[in-house]
């Protein structure tokens, strides 16, 4: 079709603050364009660079720079323009495909994940219990010789554990305990 239709509007996020450098992507049944929001949060594109049929449904997605929030939906092709405005909402999917397992965590609390907002660590054991050895929250104690400690100690957010050891007449360590509650 060589018949102009202008798909405008701005993007806002969920806090209804402007969406700049937002990704807004349309596809059609002849193929699929973008378009990439300004400053201040406004995007245009004329679906006659991909092909549309008049009364056509056009599928939409649109995601802000830091892949945080998405929102995706369609409309019906109709007259020489259309008028769309996009609030984005929480990404809240996780999608796991064969292969690489790779996870991204893209923001915490609504803010992108950074040296300023960084990922909260807990790592968990078997059975889902807190891995109190290589938890990056877990601080340690030891009483005892140093070098033949007789417990460890260690707290991770309020809550104490013990483990004790044991050795043989060589004084090498022949049994570390499992990590109790105090």
């Amino acid at each position: 079709m060589s018949v102009p239709h202008v798909v405008s509007g701005k993007v806002h996020s969920s806090s209804q603050i402007v969406a700049d450098v937002a990704l807004v992507q349309f596809t059609t049944s002849y193929g699929t364009d973008f378009a990439i929001t300004n400053a201040s949060g406004e995007y245009a594109l004329d679906l006659n660079e991909i092909g549309y049929d008049q009364d056509g449904t056009i599928s939409y997605s649109a995601k802000d720079k830091f892949e945080n929030e998405v929102f995706s939906g369609s409309f019906t092709v109709s007259g020489g323009s259309t008028s769309l405005d996009i609030t984005l909402s929480a990404r809240i999917d996780v999608k796991l495909t064969g292969g690489n397992r790779s996870l991204f965590v893209h923001a915490i609390g609504g803010n992108p994940v950074s040296s300023d907002n960084p990922f909260p660590v807990e790592v968990i054991g078997a059975g889902g219990t807190v891995d109190l050895v290589n938890n990056p929250e877990t601080s340690y104690g030891y009483s005892g010789t140093s070098t033949l400690p007789e417990s460890e100690t260690v707290e991770i957010r309020g809550t104490s554990y013990i483990r004790y050891f044991t050795y043989d007449a060589s004084k090498r360590l022949t049994v570390r305990s499992r990590w109790e509650k105090l």
